[in-house]
Parts: C-alpha cells; structure tokens; sequence
C-alpha cells in the first residue's frame, strides 16, 4: 500500500490535487495536511501522529511526504524594515528549521520504518505541477487523465458554458488545462465573461437574461456580487460555484466524471 502526506501548501495547489486525485484522497491514500497562512496553517503535531499511525503496522508499506518550505509568518511581520536584515538568509534558516522537524519525524519512527519514507521538500508552496508529478511518480492514481470529450458534448447537449470571473482571477482557459480538460474544448464549448470589481452593480440582470442561452454557468464569485435568486433558479442553465476559478472548473470536472463513470447501481448525479 502506499500512503502519501501533502504539507504546507496554499489552498490553491489543494483545489487542484482533489481535481486530479479525487479518488486517492477519498480513499484515504493521498493526506492533505494543511496549507500556508493564516487560516489553516500546517500543524506538525498532527504530521507526526498520522505518520506514527500509517507506520505503525508491521510490513512493506511505502510513504510520501511532499512538504512545502514555508516562512513562518508571525517572525517574518514583526521584524522591523531595516536593511541589514538579510531576508534570504532568514528565509533559509527558517527553510532549514521546518525540514530538520519533519526529518527529526521521520527518523524518530525508527530505522525500519525511515527506510519506507520518503521525502521530498518544495521550494514554491503554489507549485502544483511538481507536486503532482511526485504523486503520479510515486504511484498515486490519477482520478482520470483527462475529461473525456464525449461526456463533456453529451453535457452540453449542442450549447455552450459561460464562464465569469473577475478580471484578477485566474482565466477559465488556465484552469481548464490544469484540471485536464481535452485540448482545445475551452475555444469550442466555453464562453468567458470578464468582470470588473466594483462596476458590476448589473451584473445580475445582465445574468439573469444571458444565462438562458447556456447549459451552465461556471461562477468565480471572488471579487463579484453575490448571485441573486432571479440568476440561480433558472432551468434552463445548471450553476456552479466556487471562490475561484479552479473551485468553479473542479465542480464541473466531478460533474462530467459522475456522468462518464461507469454505472454504479442507476445512480444519477445530483444538480448543485
């Protein structure tokens, strides 16, 4: 069995490895162990006791740890601006304190164990290309390479998406690619809609009529107005919403998987 444990990244990287590794985290296979910043920082604490458990049991076992290198930021703010600080050397030092702790982890679960643990650090806690590429190196499953084409048309049923977002987001064409949509689908079956922070006081009765045209809105609601009732109870368009743009695409993504899973009892997706 293997046992892979994510540390110390931002939210965004998490969005994108449940997109892509839906199954292994549902299966327990793939642990998301906290994120950079303020809200929910990772806790070493609770590193060192999921890995005392997945180790505990005699047998051949291989481990992942993929662990983002992180400032700690109640040092780095209170420290005053002045230029002989050497912010890289800083940096570096508080780099180096995070590793020794999870190496000191890892060689506290005993030499045989050590030996099926793997760990590899990240310098860019935003990385989400290096970090899958390490999972799928060590033999995490992808949920499925890619959307397929076919379940996307038979979604659409000859109409298109629209896709809205504020113009700092993130493009939907970006997220759609990270999330491994097929080649080209964002030109073919995608509309997006570029919305300026603070002039979108219309924005909902500009809605409320374009939606009708659409089989699904994709709403990266992040710097734009809530979405009255006048938009969300239309029939004729499915919505779906997230903060971001890569919230919103991964919506879509568990949609278009539940429809081209294999069937599993008669079971249809349920609206969101």
């Amino acid at each position: 069995m293997k046992l892979a444990f994510v540390l110390g990244f931002h939210n965004a990287v998490e969005t994108e490895l449940r997109a892509k590794f839906g199954e292994a985290f549902q299966q327990g296979v793939l642990l998301w162990m906290g994120s950079q910043g303020w809200n929910r920082p990772f806790d070493i604490r609770e590193f060192r006791k999921r890995l005392d458990l997945a180790v505990t049991h005699p047998g051949d076992d291989e481990v992942l740890v993929v662990l983002a290198e992180p400032i700690r930021h109640s040092e780095t703010t209170s420290l005053p601006l002045d230029p002989s600080i050497n912010r890289d050397q800083l940096r570096t030092e508080q780099q180096q304190w995070v590793t020794r702790a999870v190496r000191g982890i890892v060689l506290a679960c005993g030499p045989a164990a050590s030996e099926r643990i793997r760990l590899e650090t990240v310098a860019n806690a935003l990385d989400s290309t290096t970090v899958s590429l390490l999972l799928e190196k060590f033999g995490v499953k992808i949920r499925y390479d890619e959307v397929q084409e076919t379940a996307l048309i038979g979604y659409l049923a000859g109409r298109k998406i629209l896709c809205v977002r504020a113009g700092f987001q993130t493009s939907f064409k970006t997220a759609l690619e990270r999330a491994s949509f097929p080649p080209g689908s964002y030109d073919r079956y995608f509309s997006e809609m570029i919305v300026s922070p603070g002039q979108n006081s219309n924005l909902n009765q500009e809605l409320k009529e374009r939606v009708k045209a659409y089989r699904c809105m994709l709403y990266a609601g992040k710097g734009l107005r809530h979405l009255s009732r006048d938009v969300t109870s239309q029939q004729q368009c499915e919505i779906l919403r997230g903060e971001t743009t890569a919230d919103a695409v991964s919506k879509l993504k568990e949609r278009l998987l539940q429809v081209s899973r294999p069937s599993d009892g008669g079971n249809r997706p349920s609206r969101r």
